[in-house]
């Protein structure tokens, strides 16, 4: 496989990857999800707030990428 970028080591490049990258879904229950992201230990990078999209959480996925959920349908 071709290095996208020959030279630049992706790996040690950034320590979170995806800065500038904005990844949000939509999900039914923002409060069930913070609870279970807690229960497993998963980084919570913006607590629960209320606005314009529902309540929205902003949490940390398994390759550093930030991720936002929000209810508001």
């Amino acid at each position: 496989m071709r290095d996208p970028l020959p030279g630049v080591d992706l790996e040690a490049a950034s320590p979170r990857p995806g800065v500038g990258t904005a990844l949000w879904f939509h999900i039914e229950n923002t409060e069930a999800l913070n609870e279970a992201l807690l229960h497993a230990d998963v980084p919570i990078v913006a607590d629960p707030v209320d606005g314009p999209f529902g309540r929205t959480l902003s949490f940390s996925g398994p390759d550093g990428y930030v991720i936002t959920v929000h209810d508001k349908a």
